[in-house]
């Protein structure tokens, strides 16, 4: 669904700015993410992602407020219809009003056999496994590799930052 308001929708902005889409792609779930760690430290009890329009509008300074309510309806629309998403794993369980009936892949899932010391079931649950990489470094030539399994992802994207760092 294409949303519009006052004339403006995301076409005319695409149109207006052609940059925008770009920018967008690069800055969604940034702004997501920012907006759930957000409310996560304010340890809020809302049931909806708030704030989306404010950080939008520190990310998109050029739009105005009528191309930025478009803009938080198309984030918002985005985020609601990937509740199950990995990347919002760290806040489910500080905002789980947000993700009240939201369903995780159940490939995602892992189940967790709770027992006593001396090995008797107490219960059964289930957690999310957490997200790994396979970080890998080859020689220019391929005659050297190197490769680490099982890297969680802070991890993967902490050393890759600090290697683009480097190289820079």
């Amino acid at each position: 669904m294409v949303a519009k308001v006052s004339g403006v929708n995301i076409t005319s902005i695409q149109e207006k700015y052609p940059n925008f889409e770009q920018e967008y792609i690069k800055s969604s779930r940034a702004i997501i993410k920012k907006r759930l760690a957000t409310l996560a430290a304010s340890k809020s009890n809302t049931s909806k992602l708030t704030g989306v329009k404010q950080e939008c509008a520190q990310v998109f300074p050029y739009l105005d407020d009528n191309e930025l309510r478009v803009v938080q309806d198309r984030l918002s629309g985005m985020f609601r219809s990937s509740l199950g998403h990995p990347d919002w794993d760290p806040w489910r369980s500080q905002l789980p009003r947000i993700f009240e009936g939201s369903e995780i892949d159940s490939e995602r899932l892992m189940t967790v056999f709770n027992t006593t010391s001396s090995g008797e079931p107490v219960s059964v649950g289930t957690a999310i496994k957490e997200q790994t990489f396979t970080v890998s470094v080859v020689s220019d030539n391929g005659s050297q590799v190197f490769q680490w399994h099982g890297v969680p992802k802070d991890l993967a994207m902490i050393s890759i930052s600090e290697l683009t760092k480097a190289l820079a």
